[in-house]
């Protein structure tokens, strides 16, 4: 992975994983600590989700379209932070379910950007064996964050603030990658050589 933009997709993947998969394995506890909901209404906060996912996968097109991959992934990276961080506060059980959908979706239009811009990177024969090793990379990344996230939530007890610091530090991550990583524009690098793919 010796081409920067491909190099910097994975490292930042296996970043956000790293940092964001608590969220989705602590969002049972989380509901029930904060909304005392019932099971029922746990599983309307995962139909929303999965409701927010499809909605917004609809839109990656149309909006890869208009605007640049930094604008249209790295942005949405940072929107699903914010809804992220927002969740943790939310006063208000719909109001949640609300926020965890947009956050699910703008996670999907961002995974669906990256994967995207891989293709046009990458040549078709050598295409499986590159996303292959990079959702290596990046997947490796989630049972240590899940890990790491359960035994923070476990010793402080305040899986609130771990949802807000989760959120912080996405917005963060999304940032650095924007100003000081190739993503930022990534689009100079789609002529790159076929053997710098490779790599």
């Amino acid at each position: 992975l010796r081409h920067p933009v491909l190099r910097n997709i994975s490292a930042m993947m296996a970043l956000i994983n790293f940092v964001s998969v608590t969220v989705p394995a602590q969002l049972v506890l989380f509901a029930k600590h904060r909304f005392a909901v019932s099971d029922s209404e746990i599983g309307f906060l995962f139909a929303a989700d999965g409701a927010g996912v499809v909605l917004l996968s609809l839109a990656a097109g149309p909006l890869r379209s208009r605007f640049s991959f930094g604008n249209v992934a790295l942005g949405s990276l940072m929107l699903s932070g914010v809804m992220t961080f927002a969740l943790a506060y939310a006063p208000s059980y719909p109001l949640a379910v609300a926020l965890s959908a947009v956050a699910s979706g703008f996670g999907i239009l961002f995974n669906i950007n990256t994967g995207s811009l891989r293709q046009q990177i990458v040549p078709n024969q050598l295409l499986g064996r590159i996303i292959t090793i990079a959702m290596v990379l990046a997947w490796s990344a989630n049972p240590l964050g899940a890990t790491l996230g359960g035994v923070i939530v476990e010793r402080t007890g305040d899986v609130q603030t771990v949802y807000a610091a989760i959120g912080a530090l996405v917005v963060g991550i999304a940032l650095y990658f924007r100003i000081f990583s190739p993503l930022g524009h990534a689009e100079r690098y789609l002529e790159a050589p076929a053997e710098a793919a490779a790599g």
